[in-house]
């Protein structure tokens, strides 16, 4: 499982991402699992997930949700239209290389994405694992994007 980093989980607080996840973030950075003990039953996956960007609890804590990479690229998909990939681009001396794009669509029509589409700004990285692929594909976005 694939986690977002600390700096990011915050700025998808402020960004009002409200999903579902297993894992967050204290106010100090610690990374923490939700832990769910139920009265005389046995624990589902389900019950595990909570909003941990929501108010519910209180002033006294402050939680950032920490959701998976897969998560926030379909959170990005479908709540801003902004597509992420991640691909394989060369093999070099038993040395694996990824990039990772973005596709940021100006208007909401639907149709075949193109890299090359004149409604699309393009960016492209490349690095050495996917997860790193995503973290800086979302670093990017949360740092430049107008949302």
């Amino acid at each position: 499982m694939d986690l977002i980093t600390f700096a990011q989980a915050k700025k998808l607080k402020e960004l009002g991402f409200n999903e579902p996840c297993l894992h967050y973030y204290e106010l100090s950075g610690e990374l923490r699992e939700s832990q769910y003990l139920p009265i005389g039953g046995v624990t589902e996956y389900s019950d595990l997930l909570r909003n941990f960007n929501s108010e519910e609890y209180g002033d006294n804590y402050v939680y950032f949700s920490c959701p998976t990479q897969a998560q926030v690229v379909e959170w990005l998909r479908v709540t801003h239209q902004i597509f992420v990939s991640v691909r394989l681009t060369d093999i070099s001396e038993r040395k694996f290389n990824y990039a990772a794009s973005i596709w940021f669509f100006s208007d909401k029509e639907q149709g075949c994405i193109d890299e090359y589409s004149s409604n699309i700004d393009a960016k492209t990285w490349r690095v050495d694992s996917p997860q790193k692929a995503y973290s800086v594909a979302f670093d990017y976005i949360f740092n430049n994007y107008k949302f």
